[in-house]
């Protein structure tokens, strides 16, 4: 059986995605009849969903219910606390807003795993292990140390108590295909299996040449363009690499009759530093070179010099 729902990019896009519900494997990986539920916001679904097709691409018998915000809304009460008891796993990224409350009443299984992830920090108290019931601000707001495997492993180390809690975030503050899937997987097997994170810069470029992308450094970038042409910079989520996403950089650049960058940045500083480092990278390496920037983003940043400060406004819609 498979559960259809449409998610829309304001003025942009709309990406369909398949959350997919199999029977649960019988190998020997995997604890007998566990089913995995993810509660997760619109905007951040589509990195699970590539992440679960993945998976079960692998392992085509994997239970898993991927569920969005605007879903749980929909739902009333009853259906809501049946979806929570029919999980031995459950996982909650980026939620904020209306469901919050509902979240907090509901029962829980104390045999329940449950994470919570990138979420409002009242939902934390909801995580199944005792001691993540209450982790210390200066942990969960930490991205630095859970960029690399070997700075994890560090954190880990010094806080043992969160080992697996560390590991769920780091998967999704490195968010791709790759370590969602490996997030799931850790979900799916109990926390007894744990990939190696696959790290991910917070902002990346990929030079479109043809039917190829090319992933480059900006110093590489500046071996690589040509001085003579325009170039387009596509400015984009970080998630902007996901196979339906992706299709758009892919068709738009082909369309043009220029050179065509694609920048993922991740939210926040990320994306301030997007705009900033393109704009000092053709000022310094082509400074007489027309260029434009597209945001494919759903927000828009406004960046302006004020008394030698540089300011940086980020405006959603």
């Amino acid at each position: 059986m498979s559960y259809i729902f449409n998610y829309r990019l304001p003025l942009y896009r709309t990406v369909y995605l398949f959350a997919l519900l199999f029977s649960l494997i019988t190998s020997s990986a995997y604890a007998s009849e566990h089913h995995v539920t993810v509660i997760v916001s619109d905007r951040s679904a589509p990195t699970l969903v590539s992440g679960a097709h993945q998976l079960l691409q692998q392992n085509p018998d994997a239970n898993i219910q991927i569920r969005t915000v605007s879903q749980i809304n929909a739902l009333d009460d009853a259906d809501l606390q049946q979806l929570i008891d029919n999980s031995e796993s459950l996982l909650v990224v980026g939620v904020f807003g209306d469901p919050i409350e509902r979240l907090l009443a509901r029962q829980y299984n104390n045999d329940q795993k449950r994470y919570v992830l990138h979420s409002d920090q009242r939902l934390i108290t909801l995580n199944s292990d005792p001691v993540t019931q209450s982790i210390p601000n200066y942990i969960v707001s930490d991205k630095a140390s859970l960029s690399t495997t070997t700075l994890l492993e560090a954190k880990q180390a010094q806080y043992p108590e969160y080992a697996n809690w560390l590991q769920a975030r780091a998967y999704w503050v490195n968010r791709s295909t790759e370590n969602s899937r490996s997030l799931l997987d850790m979900l799916l097997t109990e926390g007894n299996k744990k990939a190696e994170l696959q790290p991910v810069e917070a902002l990346r470029f990929a030079l479109h040449n043809d039917d190829k992308t090319h992933w480059l450094s900006s110093d590489e970038l500046a071996t690589q363009l040509d001085a003579s042409r325009p170039v387009v910079w596509l400015v984009d989520h970080d998630s902007g690499d996901l196979t339906g996403e992706w299709a758009l950089h892919q068709q738009y650049c082909q369309a043009l009759n220029s050179q065509c960058v694609s920048v993922l940045a991740a939210w926040g500083e990320p994306s301030v530093a997007a705009v900033q480092t393109i704009k000092n990278f053709m000022s310094k390496s082509l400074p007489n070179t027309p260029w434009g920037i597209v945001s494919l983003q759903d927000f828009v940043m406004v960046v302006r010099r004020l008394n030698n400060y540089l300011l940086s406004l980020m405006f959603r819609f």
